[in-house]
């Protein structure tokens, strides 16, 4: 593996749960927030319990505060109602967006999006290179062994504006 890094997951749902556990288990350090302390320790625990060592829990504020990398899983949601108002535990970070557009229930008349869900992340956290990655496969894909994957050559579309973000998300 080439440089560790340290890792806020912020919202422990199926995505930042699943990718936070592989993360822990490649040896990053990582840090499960979410809005109830359980969801985070659960999510801990099961990295605990594959074998990774150094795993953090916190609430989203606390994620995102110790991750030079935050993945960042809420959908549509202004960072401000995830941490509170001061935004700057995301200054100077890659923050992950791997989320899509939600469609309504039922609802597959679409309108014309004008700004994307990341377009929206960056211009809240204009301090961040947020990048787009990962929202393309189903979360069950990354419960697949590494290497099953690496047979199949399975790879993710990263995007961004900067060649860092970028770096440090393909190393993931």
């Amino acid at each position: 593996m080439s440089t560790t890094m340290k890792i806020g997951i912020v919202g422990t749902g199926n995505m930042g749960r699943t990718l936070g556990c592989g993360w822990a288990m490649q040896g990053h350090a990582v840090c499960f927030g979410a809005r109830d302390s359980a969801s985070a320790q659960q999510a801990a625990d099961l990295a605990r319990a594959a074998g990774a060592s150094d795993v953090h829990t916190g609430n989203n504020r606390e994620a995102a505060a110790f991750g030079e990398v935050i993945f960042y899983s809420p959908r549509d949601v202004p960072p401000h109602t995830v941490v509170g108002d001061d935004l700057s535990v995301f200054d100077r970070k890659v923050v992950i967006d791997p989320n899509n557009w939600p469609i309504p229930a039922g609802k597959f008349d679409f309108a014309p999006i004008t700004q994307s869900l990341a377009e929206k992340l960056q211009t809240a956290l204009p301090n961040s290179n947020v990048v787009k990655c990962f929202n393309t496969m189903a979360q069950e894909l990354f419960e697949m062994p590494v290497e099953a994957l690496r047979l199949e050559r399975v790879s993710a579309f990263i995007a961004t504006d900067e060649d860092s973000g970028r770096n440090k998300v393909a190393q993931l």
